[in-house]
């Protein structure tokens, strides 16, 4: 069995094959995702290898297999009884990275392509392939407010930017001139970097174009060209541990 060099890892259940899973997973899994961790780390990220063919290459080449780790939460009822409550999410390692990733959880492809639409249509041709086999992937971190840093989010998470000031507690002054240059659009963070940045995306607006902000520097936003190869960039650069400086815009 895969030793984790990640102690978090340890804390759970950990399947490395869909014939182990299991009948709660099954269950909660879209049945058309039962398999996908069998043929290997490559074939899991394979949506993503040619947009994002660098990430690819290193999830690929330095990545441990993708298991699936199930989380057990017992909690006492004010009844006396004991509440069970399992999470499921795939997850790796890359080298000393732990890497989460959250399950789709709709119950058919057809409602999923629906919901998603709307989100899809604000980001650059490219980043759906994160959507597919996955709903978010992060990089785990305890102090991360958006659930982990430096990959894509899930589109449930894309935070609006005024509820985004609010939960970290700093002034909506700071965004006062971004949302007035957007004219009150729906800003909402796409990217939570552990390094000070932030990836930004007009949902109103869907003109499919990406904002970088650093250090919370929001009256200095700038837009990010060529993002998909930038990100491509940004997201080996973090899995890696950020050996090099962050480079966006």
């Amino acid at each position: 069995m895969y030793k984790f060099k990640n102690s978090d890892f340890n804390e759970y259940n950990v399947y490395q094959h869909s014939s182990e899973f299991p009948d709660e997973a099954l269950k909660r899994i879209p049945e058309r995702l039962h398999k996908v961790i069998d043929d290997g780390v490559s074939s899991f990220f394979s949506d993503i290898q040619k947009d994002f063919p660098g990430l690819f290459q290193l999830l690929s080449e330095k990545g441990s297999p993708v298991f699936l780790f199930e989380s057990i939460d017992e909690r006492e009822l004010i009844t006396g009884e004991t509440r069970i409550r399992k999470l499921y999410f795939w997850g790796l390692e890359c080298g000393d990275t732990a890497i989460n990733i959250s399950i789709p959880v709709r119950g058919t492809v057809e409602i999923g392509q629906k919901l998603d639409r709307p989100y899809i249509e604000s980001l650059p041709e490219g980043m759906e392939c994160f959507h597919k086999k996955m709903d978010a992937i992060y990089i785990s971190h305890p102090v991360a407010f958006l659930g982990g840093y430096d990959l894509p989010m899930s589109f449930s998470s894309w935070d609006p930017l005024d509820n985004y000031c609010e939960n970290i507690e700093i002034s909506k002054k700071k965004i006062r001139k971004i949302t007035k240059d957007f004219k009150y659009n729906d800003l909402r963070i796409i990217v939570e970097g552990s390094k000070g940045d932030l990836v930004i995306v007009d949902h109103s607006k869907k003109d499919k174009k990406l904002y970088h902000v650093k250090d919370l520097d929001f009256d200095n936003y700038r837009l990010i060209e060529d993002p998909i190869k930038k990100l491509d960039q940004y997201f080996v650069n973090a899995v890696l541990g950020f050996p090099e400086p962050v480079q966006l815009t």
